[in-house]
């Protein structure tokens, strides 16, 4: 346990940070077809990734997104 020495009539608003990544899955499709025949659909795959940020103030009401398509050290830093 970390004593972090802070003054004790002064209020203190604590949030929790994350990141997360997510993107299109690639696509399945069912067909039907003639028995012993296998089906091909054909499907336009493409993949996207996107970023979000999030933080919420831990008992209280307050709370901060962000979306971006990449993740680096400079939109860590903005966010924050």
């Amino acid at each position: 346990m970390v004593d972090l020495d802070l003054p004790k009539e002064q209020e203190v608003c604590l949030w929790i940070y994350d990141e997360m990544r997510y993107g299109l899955q690639p696509l399945s499709r069912k067909m039907w077809c003639l028995r012993g025949v296998r089906a091909v659909a054909p499907s336009k795959r493409r993949f996207q990734n996107g970023y979000l940020y999030g933080s919420l103030e831990v008992g209280g009401s307050s709370a901060e997104f962000l979306f971006t398509f990449q993740r680096t050290k400079q939109w860590d830093l903005c966010f924050l």
